[in-house]
């Protein structure tokens, strides 16, 4: 993993762009779900598409919960970030790994105790990196991708959210 010219250019020549540009910043990220089995889920991702189930007995088991997506969102999110990151600081990276653990008791989604917190108790976000360089400058990277990772923002700090229902 390397580092190369072309990454770090278009890297580059992206960071400029939004700071003359910053409205091209901000964007929507949209997407749908449905319901197409028992608790089997179906979410389009413009090209992509993706399954989401609950084990058995309660679904059919035909794709990862959505928490557990989550947390590989998380995890894919960090290693994207580190590349990035890593091509801006100028710090090689031959090998990253990037392991996502969350805690969460189950009891409040099915009603059986309404004082325990219905999503993840605590997130894990453990990295290994291998490479050329001294502790400090992984260290540096990390600091650095902790305030950039989008995903990270999002699952550690309040996100205003709406909900509208539409019956009919």
């Amino acid at each position: 993993m390397n580092t190369t010219t072309a990454l770090k250019s278009v890297l580059d020549a992206t960071t400029d762009a939004l700071t003359l540009h910053p409205g091209a910043g901000r964007n929507r990220v949209e997407t749908s779900s449905e319901l197409v089995g028992a608790c089997t889920v179906s979410s389009p991702l413009g090209e992509h598409a993706m399954t989401f189930d609950q084990a058995a007995p309660i679904g059919d088991d035909r794709g990862p919960t959505p928490g557990a997506a989550l947390l590989a969102a998380l995890g894919a999110c960090q290693a994207q970030v580190y590349r990035f990151w890593s091509e801006k600081l100028g710090i090689t990276i031959d090998d990253l790994r990037v392991e996502v653990r969350g805690d969460i008791d189950v009891r409040r989604l099915f009603g059986a105790d309404e004082d325990v917190r219905p999503g993840f108790s605590s997130v894990e976000v453990e990295v290994h990196v291998a490479g050329p360089e001294p502790a400090n400058r992984y260290e540096e990277l990390r600091r650095a991708v902790d305030e950039h990772c989008p995903m990270l923002d999002v699952v550690a700090n309040p996100v205003p959210v709406t909900t509208a229902i539409h019956a009919s």
